[in-house]
């Protein structure tokens, strides 16, 4: 299972932030020496740290300055860093990108285009032998788990149906007795799969591509989809926008032209993987869809 480079808890943040010291340290206000980058890596794959560092050599030398793998940053905190000038690029969702923007300055290098793992929808999931639930519509009354707050499919994407196609609040969706009897966050695709399967929740909002992963665990045949969002974005990296625009413009050209078939197959999965342009329309449409659901800007 593929993880950033990131930790659970925001409690890391103070002592992260004293420890790395200035990310794109600079010797004086115009000279950037360094860059640190959060990668991503593939837990079940033991060559992904290795791809991962070859990766890392390939932007250094592209770009003449060094660069430094940071590890075990949460998103919340890898967002602070990067406010705080400590980080200069980690992996986001479109709506983690925007969400970004309220806090400092950022913006999208490329986004991730994955052929074996295109954009998948978010589906509502219960037990297969739940009788009583066959539809959205028959969520009401019900315990349900979404993933977590900085989620795009397990909360974004879900909450935007809802409100959508039920006609609900978005600013109530979480208030127990609003329309759910009570709504949590279950913290992970995994956990709520594996609560709806244990019966902790009646229901669930996943991502739809966790389902074949998880059969070792949990059988296909015992869960039952009952609605479905549309296909969420591909994420991408994103950089600090008060770099130097011309070394942003040269990251940027450095991800869209890198090519190693090893570092996307250990890493993603797919040799064919590739970065690709920043999703213009993409982006305008989660915005969109924040605003219906009335997130601060």
């Amino acid at each position: 299972m593929k993880k950033l480079f990131l930790g659970t808890m925001m409690l890391a943040a103070t002592a992260f932030l004293g420890a790395c010291g200035q990310s794109a340290d600079a010797g004086n206000e115009n000279e950037i020496t360094q860059i640190r980058i959060a990668q991503v890596f593939d837990e079940s794959n033991p060559e992904s740290g290795q791809a991962n560092e070859a990766f890392r050599l390939a932007l250094e030398e592209y770009i003449g300055i060094p660069v430094v793998e940071t590890e075990n940053v949460s998103y919340l905190v890898g967002i602070e860093a990067m406010r705080a000038g400590n980080m200069d690029i980690m992996f986001a969702s479109v709506f983690n990108y925007i969400r970004a923007n309220e806090v400092t300055p950022v913006e999208m290098l490329a986004t991730l285009s994955n052929p074996l793992n295109p954009p998948a929808p978010t589906v509502f999931i219960t037990r297969a032998d739940r009788d009583d639930i066959n539809s959205i519509e028959d969520l009401e009354g019900r315990s349900f788990a979404f993933v977590d707050a900085a989620s795009t499919s397990g909360f974004l994407f879900p909450q935007y149906h809802l409100a959508t196609e039920l006609g609900l609040d978005p600013t109530l969706i979480m208030n127990s007795g609003y329309f759910f009897d009570t709504a949590v966050f279950a913290g992970s695709h995994d956990a709520s799969l594996m609560g709806v399967n244990f019966g902790d929740f009646d229901a669930a909002a996943i991502i739809g591509s966790i389902l074949p992963m998880m059969e070792a665990v949990v059988n296909p045949d015992d869960i039952k989809i009952i609605g479905e969002t549309a296909s969420t974005p591909d994420p991408g990296y994103i950089i600090r926008a008060d770099l130097p625009q011309e070394l942003i413009e040269q990251i940027r050209s450095f991800m869209l032209s890198f090519d190693d078939a090893a570092y996307f197959e250990n890493v993603w999965n797919n040799p064919n993987a590739r970065f690709l342009p920043r999703n213009e329309a993409a982006i305008d449409h989660v915005r969109g869809m924040m605003e219906v659901l009335e997130f601060d800007n």
